[in-house]
């Protein structure tokens, strides 16, 4: 998508420069008149020419159809024609268009032609036809070329993306800003003439000389910790090599003298600190990138670690439930329990381990919990446990056991046989919220029990898997007294 919007920048650019060319060419010829010539074809066979409606009828206007011409060829080639057929494979169709857009191209251009010089050369739209086929099929060859080029750019890439697409990156930009600078001061004619062979010179010396020292010279440098001197005299010999043909180029436009060696000395001065600073922010970038895959790499192992705790935690309780239920002797409740957990245990296996699931059957994994818990305390009471839970939309997804530690909690904490206690769950649900209440009694644990010193790990993992899944999208409220315990969630999805 990125490279879609730099071809369309670069093309839409062109176009605009050289309209804006053609524009302040047509005010020249015009403002100069019959001293350009561009009247006599007419004069000669006797037909009167106008410079201010007639230059523009006969030879501007056909030539802004021919560049808008090309341009929208190129758009439908490129963003339509190669996405849509020759990267699905669909190749007859891809060639059965690019013919079309051929054939398109080439009535266009012969239009065009024929509008020029048909008044003083009588010929069929055919002779036109035929004389335009090799510009279009120029254009068609240039296009293919760029294509295969682009393509195989892009096939590399996949081996070397960060690489190559730095690299390619610099040129488009570097090669982009030469052009546009290059065509508007080939526009102002005799005021730039000494601006323009110094600019399509030196600018490209200086970049060869930026891109080799960014990319070889510093980074060889550094990896094979090389002395200073070794590094300069490689940058010295590369520089001059690289240098050297343009600067003959140069002196051939302008008188430079003794200015040969001023300019190549004066090119290092201004690139080679470019040069180190941009590698030093490219190193911290690449060093913070690879420092930000371990950070997530590391998050990642934590989440699994997490979920792998939380799994087994719940499985002693339950079966804790059912030893306590099956002391009760009743065969009936017994059996009802084991089949809850067997429903928990199906869920744990198979949806547990997925990153969301429905937060329907997140809801009826906590229902199920919270009935094996009331068979376990249905013959106490003085337990009191109530619970509002309503039905939630069938297509919020919420991360899997996630609820559940805050009610576990409730239960491991709030419960006592000897003590009155109360438990309420509630649950509300809406568009794009989850507000899920837990309050319960809180008991103090006698000195022999084993669990008295133990906080678990519950509420701990579910603080930790908040923060790595609901960054900025969660808020958790805990109030605790000496005789009651109370979270409230929010989640915003």
């Amino acid at each position: 998508m990125k490279l879609k919007k730099i071809e369309f920048g670069v093309a839409t650019a062109f176009l605009a420069l050289v309209v804006y060319n053609m524009f302040s060419v047509a005010r020249q010829i015009i403002s100069l008149g019959t001293k350009s010539g561009m009247d006599r074809p007419f004069t000669e066979q006797g037909i009167p020419f106008n410079y201010t409606t007639d230059y523009a009828h006969y030879y501007l206007y056909p030539d802004l159809i021919v560049a808008i011409a090309i341009y929208a060829g190129f758009l439908i080639l490129n963003f339509i024609v190669v996405p849509r057929f020759y990267d699905k494979g669909k190749y007859s169709r891809a060639v059965f268009y690019a013919l079309l857009g051929f054939l398109a191209e080439q009535f266009v251009f012969a239009l065009t032609s024929r509008q020029q010089q048909d008044p003083f050369r009588s010929q069929s739209l055919t002779y036109y036809l035929n004389k335009s086929l090799y510009g279009v099929c120029l254009l068609l060859g240039i296009f293919i070329g760029y294509t295969v080029i682009k393509k195989a750019i892009q096939h590399y890439r996949k081996k070397q993306e960060t690489l190559v697409h730095d690299i390619i990156q610099k040129v488009l930009i570097v090669a982009g800003i030469w052009s546009v600078v290059m065509i508007v001061l080939e526009s102002n004619g005799q005021p730039t003439r000494d601006v323009v062979p110094f600019w399509g010179t030196i600018v490209p010396a200086v970049f060869l000389i930026f891109m080799i020292n960014f990319y070889w010279l510093i980074p060889n440098h550094e990896h094979k910790q090389q002395h200073i001197r070794t590094y300069f005299i490689k940058l010295l010999l590369v520089s001059f090599l690289i240098y050297a043909p343009f600067g003959i180029i140069l002196s051939f436009r302008i008188t430079m003298g003794p200015f040969f060696l001023v300019l190549w000395i004066a090119e290092l001065a201004f690139t080679v600190p470019l040069s180190w600073y941009f590698y030093r922010q490219h190193k911290e970038r690449v060093i913070q990138l690879l420092n930000l895959k371990t950070a997530l790499s590391q998050t990642e192992a934590d989440l699994v670690f997490l979920r792998s705790q939380i799994n087994p935690h719940f499985l002693f309780n339950a079966l804790n439930t059912l030893y306590g239920t099956a002391l009760q002797e009743n065969a009936e409740r017994t059996g009802e329990g084991i089949q809850k957990l067997g429903d928990m245990m199906r869920f744990m296996l198979q949806e547990n381990n997925r990153d969301q699931i429905l937060l329907t059957r997140e809801v009826e994994y906590l229902n199920n919990y919270i009935n094996l818990q009331k068979l376990r305390t249905r013959t106490s009471d003085g337990i009191i446990i109530q619970t509002e839970i309503s039905e939630p939309l069938t297509d919020l997804h919420i991360a899997p056991m996630l609820l559940i530690p805050f009610v576990e909690n409730a239960f491991k904490h709030g419960i006592s046989f000897r003590e009155p206690s109360r438990i309420n769950i509630g649950l509300q649900t809406g568009e794009n919220e989850l507000i899920f209440e837990v309050s319960n009694s809180v008991h103090p644990k006698a000195d022999h029990d084993p669990e008295k010193d133990k906080s678990g790990i519950g509420l701990a993992n579910v603080k930790q898997r908040l923060q790595l899944l609901y960054p900025h999208k969660h808020e958790l409220i805990i109030r605790e007294s000496g005789k009651e315990f109370f979270i409230q969630l929010t989640l915003t999805f």
